[in-house]
């Protein structure tokens, strides 16, 4: 049985190089297409945060609904802002890459702590 762990890292791993971490869009298949795909579909290979989450769980097979809401209590502690969605975060302006592999760091380590 796949763990919310194993989610969370499989996210970070589709995010990890800037070049497949994406803005404004759950998924596409270049960082430049101007259209977008499903995040399960074969050819994605770039993600917002979100589209990351959504791949790994069609990957893994996870059918629990806990890893966005626990990347959203990362993304309010270390913002120390009212985003109330990982979506409004990854898409804001002010959002870097770094910022977000931080969140995943921080919801990584947090369910690594539970185990």
């Amino acid at each position: 049985m796949t763990t919310k762990l194993e989610v969370l890292e499989r996210t970070r791993e589709l995010i990890a190089d800037p070049k497949h971490w994406i803005k404004g869009a759950l998924a596409k298949q270049t960082r430049r297409a101007r259209t977008t795909v499903e995040p399960s579909d074969p050819s994605a290979t770039c993600f917002c945060l979100v589209g990351a989450v959504v791949r790994a769980e069609s990957e893994l097979g996870f059918t629990g609904s806990e890893v966005l809401s626990a990347i959203e209590q990362c993304v309010r502690l270390l913002t120390q802002s009212s985003f109330l969605f990982a979506a409004w975060f990854n898409d804001d302006r002010y959002t870097h890459h770094a910022d977000v592999m931080a969140v995943l760091d921080c919801a990584i380590e947090k369910e690594r702590s539970r185990g």
